[in-house]
């Protein structure tokens, strides 16, 4: 088992995240993969004899700041999944523990980084990587929605015909399909933290990820109509058009929603 990987449980995760974000997600794992194959952490005497234990153990034994134990360990506390005794030995839930209570099979993996803000991106990576299963199950559904559609004239099997006719009548005759994976700053500023309409704080995150290399992503464009670049400096000087678009290999474009896809750290993801 690779020891720089936390695995929790889906609801763990999940209620991790709504109770502080992907830093408080991040400063459990990092608690957990670094008790030293041991059950907690304990407390100790350091040198000069001073009796190191609570939150100055975690400082010594983790790469956490205390402002971050400070703020963080607390919640944990409160949560059921961390305890300080009265000789200030650090306990933090085990994994066996934290299956019972939660009570949960489906299981997340969370790579550990080099840092807390490294971790925390790859906690935000696990919804990014779900979000692109989902829609890539989507797209293998709707076309083959189309597909049966396409059929009905000269259908392979009355099973098929009668699929396609459903079809039709629930979702109608025309299905869309996005054929890759699509993610629009709004969207990756409500996996962030659930925040709607913020292209910026989106952009932000998206610029944090591409950076640290959890996802990558490529801009799109809808062709609009064919012109020379001349007849384009026209059409933007007198023309009313909107902001996203440009001229590219001879066409005037309209910039869409950016396909993206995650990179998958570790096998798993979260429902």
């Amino acid at each position: 088992m690779n020891k720089n990987i936390v695995r929790l449980p889906s609801k763990l995760y999940r209620h991790l995240f709504t109770e502080g974000g992907d830093k408080l997600i991040a400063v459990y794992c990092i608690l957990k993969n670094s008790r030293e194959n041991q059950d907690k952490y304990y407390a100790y005497k350091a040198r000069n004899n001073r009796h190191v234990s609570g939150f100055s153990l975690l400082r010594s034994k983790t790469n956490l700041s205390l402002t971050v134990i400070k703020k963080y360990v607390p919640v944990l506390i409160s949560m059921g999944l961390c305890c300080i005794n009265e000789v200030g030995d650090v306990c933090v839930l085990g994994n066996n523990k934290s299956n019972a209570l939660y009570g949960d099979k489906k299981i997340v993996p969370v790579r550990i980084g080099k840092n807390l803000t490294e971790t925390s991106y790859n906690t935000m990576s696990v919804r990014l990587h779900s979000e692109e299963r989902q829609q890539k199950y989507q797209i293998g559904n709707k076309t083959h929605r189309r597909d049966l559609i396409k059929q009905m004239d000269d259908p392979n099997s009355l099973k098929e015909l009668q699929q396609a006719r459903r079809i039709v009548k629930k979702h109608g005759s025309e299905i869309k399909i996005t054929e890759c994976v699509v993610l629009s700053n709004q969207g990756f500023a409500k996996l962030k933290d659930g925040t709607v309409n913020n292209k910026q704080k989106g952009a932000y995150w998206k610029k944090k990820l591409k950076q640290n290399g959890i996802v990558t992503s490529q801009r799109r464009f809808n062709r609009i109509k064919k012109m020379s670049f001349s007849e384009y400096r026209l059409y933007k000087q007198y023309a009313v058009c909107s902001p996203n678009t440009t001229y590219k290999y001879g066409w005037l474009v309209e910039e869409t929603i950016s396909s993206f896809s995650s990179v998958c750290l570790v096998s798993g993801e979260i429902k």
